[in-house]
């Protein structure tokens, strides 16, 4: 007892440390899904656009003109900023950072051509080039200089360095600010990054102080309206449900099992003793998840403030039996009777989550490793602590005894025609193969219920910018930076073809060409001086005009080096990103996909493009996964009627499996019949659902007859498991909450099935009132 107490202990300090270093909680739903398949490179260019390139948080802000709109969105800029929570706020793109990436690009000029240009002059098509120059030299908004005229005769650079900041969408420049009008009204963008990462205990006030400074710009400026959306506001209502879910839920399971008991024992050293034993389950198996996994998900966690419906069983077994016994009840003696039944549930349980480890998604597996852990150290602490620590009789009997006796009674009725219940496990079976509103959904979509509010400010951001950063995206890899550029640029070509068909709304790619596509755009452009620059002087009257100057080559480092690449960066992995002797990688980011075929077929005909759709690829994993969870079920199930038929014999094999599988195929039925679709999550409850309902068959069959004392225990069992898991049917997050209600629906059924169980149909003891 010393021993486990001290590493309990232990435990307890190691977590300690573990909280002032900050635990790692992660609430991303797409984090309980497996890495993507491919090299380190190809995960680590997709992680890299989910730090880097989407953005954290946009904001939009609109007035009646676009003075009012300014104004406002400078104040509002400035109360976020104040709050702390951002680190950043662009909300100005200077003339002078324009005019650094003009001045960088500016003596390559005779080296860059845009898509347009190229295809004009190779088509033949160069007089169109001619026209467009003379065009834009005599209109007079166009602003060109005679200097400007001198060193770029056709104007080329000028449109190739507004075609490289326009990546689709209404937005436009004004004033060093990127607006858009719609509706009537100039709305302003700002783009900002969090100062720190949304967790489980901040994310809640971060949505509060964004939503005030929000109401407070709002009252100042009635005309305007405020729009937000990003990763950041999606993560932090992630945690802030979790934080819904861990207090409300685990705080009312916690209130409601203390009643229970208090109902049950009327004494307050069961409750004690019971939440100690569950306090050391959780702790323990909180420090071995981290430590295995270096954070936990929040689904985890959430599960794990559920456990203790599971892991006080074991508590409720020893002090029901103490309730019943009367006064000549001993502790070591009561312990020795109920330790084959609780060792046995724990093998079987154990052994049940343990298939979850076999399943290649992360959260699922912490989930494993804290049921597992948290139900042994349960375990431990009442088998090697209550013999020592509860001694006396209890001084009180058991509650509502006479109603508990009536239901023994017609339990013992029933159970000669026992046989016959299997039609219900076999009725539920059929409604689950033939119900016509039997319907499986595997998207990734529906494990997360977004906020309706949340998701119409960014559908509305896309409308006011006709444009919007899709989840979908292409990664470029090459074995060399050269290969990698050439097949950007082959890329970017098919998909300009997708915005002229109206298929995209544009994309970004890194502008810099590679050293064959310059010396090409290089000999184009001397094409064109041949063809048409005297046409050009003639008609300009500017016999002055001579071909630009070549320059040395464009080299890709100088420019990520340079002012020119900023907010170009995050398109291009560095060399610190990247493993030794892998390829090199860039993304290219697309806006408004309208068809997603279009662009699977852009990156199979480009060597080394890789399309990267993780919602719909995922949900094509879930599926697979699903399947592989129900095999697991079924392997569960096998490891289970193993156990019981060496313990118990083959014979009584039907009669002991009649509790687990009622459970499970009717609270899958019971689901069907509700129209909630299936998903992976609602087999993984298929799996705890046995785990549960093979605990409750192995008290009654321990018992071999069919005592009071373990119908108490497997009572408060369910009682105390329904306000833990069925809390989790009232959860913010979709995939908890139609875990919970697969769970409850079962604990009910296993709980009214299991007296099945006994052997014997003759009662047993005399209990002292």
């Amino acid at each position: 007892m010393r021993l486990w107490l001290g590493f309990v202990a232990c435990m307890l300090l190691l977590l300690v440390a573990m909280s002032n270093r900050g635990l790692v909680v992660d609430a991303d739903v797409f984090a309980l899904l497996p890495q993507q398949q491919g090299s380190q490179n190809l995960r680590t260019a997709i992680e890299h656009y989910n730090e880097n390139v989407s953005p954290e948080v946009v904001f939009m802000v609109s007035g009646d003109s676009f003075e009012a709109a300014e104004q406002t969105a400078i104040q509002y800029r400035r109360a976020l900023l104040e709050s702390g929570l951002f680190k950043e706020m662009q909300l100005e793109w200077p003339l002078e950072q324009q005019q650094k990436i003009y001045k960088f690009w500016y003596p390559y000029r005779s080296l860059l051509l845009t898509t347009e240009q190229r295809h004009l002059i190779s088509q033949g098509l160069s007089s169109q080039l001619t026209q467009q120059a003379i065009s834009q030299v005599y209109s007079g908004f166009s602003g060109v200089s005679s200097s400007e005229l001198l060193s770029d005769p056709f104007l080329l650079f000028r449109d190739y360095i507004l075609t490289m900041n326009h990546s689709g969408g209404a937005v436009e420049w004004r004033d060093s600010y990127i607006i858009s009008q719609y509706d009537g009204k100039f709305w302003l963008l700002m783009r900002g990054k969090m100062a720190v990462a949304p967790n489980l205990f901040n994310s809640a006030e971060a949505i509060a102080q964004v939503e005030a400074i929000t109401a407070a710009s709002q009252q100042a400026q009635p005309n305007s309206e405020f729009k937000h959306t990003g990763v950041f506001f999606y993560a932090a209502e992630g945690m802030a449900g979790g934080q819904y879910d861990v207090s409300r839920i685990g705080v009312g399971s916690v209130i409601g099992i203390i009643v229970l008991m208090l109902i049950a024992f009327r004494s307050l050293m069961p409750i004690f003793f019971s939440l100690l034993s569950i306090a050391c389950g959780i702790v323990t198996a909180l420090v071995f998840t981290l430590l295995l996994f270096g954070k936990i998900h929040i689904f985890a966690l959430v599960f794990g403030s559920a456990i203790i419906g599971v892991s006080i069983d074991y508590a409720f077994h020893f002090f029901a039996h103490r309730q019943c016994g009367g006064t000549d009840w001993q502790a070591k003696k009561s312990m020795a009777s109920i330790y084959p039944a609780i060792s046995l549930a724990l093998l079987t349980s154990s052994l049940a989550y343990l298939s979850l480890l076999f399943t290649p998604l992360p959260g699922i597996q912490q989930m494993a490793v804290f049921a597992i852990v948290g139900l042994i150290s349960a375990w431990l602490t009442v088998v090697l602590c209550y013999p020592y620590w509860i001694v006396k009789p209890a001084l009180s009997g058991v509650f509502g005894k006479k109603v508990l006796w009536a239901w023994l009674r017609w339990c013992q009725s029933v159970a000669r025609y026992r046989r016959f219940l299997w039609l219900a496990p076999v009725a539920a079976l059929l409604v689950v193969t033939v119900w016509p509103g039997w319907q499986i959904d595997d998207d990734i979509h529906s494990l997360q219920t977004l906020s309706p509010e949340l998701v119409e400010q960014q559908q509305m951001i896309t409308r006011v910018t006709a444009s919007d950063i899709s989840t979908t995206f292409l990664i470029v890899g090459g074995d060399n930076l050269e290969q990698m550029l050439q097949r950007t640029e082959a890329t970017a070509d098919s998909l300009q073809k997708l915005v002229s068909d109206g298929w995209l709304k544009g994309f970004r790619a890194i502008p810099v060409p590679s050293q064959q596509r310059q010396l090409e755009d290089n000999q184009l452009q001397q094409r064109l001086m041949l063809e048409q620059l005297a046409h050009l002087k003639t008609d300009l009257g500017a016999d002055q005009l001579a071909s630009p100057k070549s320059n040395a080559p464009l080299l890709f480092q100088s420019w990520i080096d340079s002012e020119a690449a900023d907010g170009w960066r995050d398109l291009w992995l560095s060399a610190d990103e990247l493993a030794d002797g892998e390829p090199v990688f860039s993304i290219i980011q697309l806006h408004g996909v309208d068809n997603k075929n279009w662009l699977k077929q852009v990156a199979s005909d480009h060597d080394g493009v890789e399309y990267i759709d993780r919602a719909s690829s995922l949900s094509s994993l879930l599926g697979n996964i699903r399947t592989l969870v129900t095999s697991l079920l079924f392997v569960a199930y096998g490891f289970v009627m193993v156990i019981l038929a060496v313990r118990y014999g083959f014979a009584r094999l039907p009669q002991l499996m009649l509790a687990p599988v009622a459970a499970t195929t009717i609270s899958l039925a019971t689901m069907v019949l509700l129209g909630i679709e299936i998903n992976v999550f609602a087999m993984l409850a298929m799996v705890l659902v046995l785990g549960i309902g093979i605990d409750y068959t192995l008290f009654f069959a321990e018992a071999d007859q069919w005592q009071l004392s373990t119908l108490v225990a497997t009572t408060l069992a369910a009682m105390t498991t329904l306000l833990s898991f069925g809390l989790l049917a009232l959860s913010q997050t979709a995939a908890i909450s139609d875990f919970g209600l697969a769970v409850a629906i079962g604990i009910v059924v296993a709980w009214l099935f299991s007296p099945m169980a006994a052997s014997d149909n003759s009662y047993a003891g005399v209990m002292n009132d």
